[in-house]
């Protein structure tokens, strides 16, 4: 099911968005607030695909593990400042394989 076929305008739900961690060592650290903030039990999640390229190839790896890690609906949310229109289909290519 699509995140836009869960949302109902006759009822409030909470989503989140994460900004990922510049370096894999915080990564543990990130995945164990991901899980206490499951705990909100959200409609869905975002993951911030961040500006200037700092974060661009962790974007998707996240939003693939907080699927299969924690049953969270969950998508990129693409800041394009300083992506060429090339980087950003490449990047849109890999979300949909």
């Amino acid at each position: 099911m699509k995140i836009i076929d869960k949302i109902r305008a006759d009822k409030q739900f909470i989503s989140l968005e994460y900004f990922p961690p510049k370096g894999h060592g915080e990564w543990p650290a990130f995945f164990q607030t991901v899980e206490k903030l499951c705990r909100l039990n959200p409609l869905f999640a975002s993951v911030t695909y961040g500006a200037g390229g700092s974060t661009h190839g962790d974007t998707l790896e996240i939003v693939s593990r907080l699927k299969k890690d924690h049953g969270l609906d969950a998508m990129a949310h693409l800041t394009c400042i300083g992506s060429s229109p090339a980087d950003v289909v490449h990047f849109l290519d890999e979300l949909t394989t």
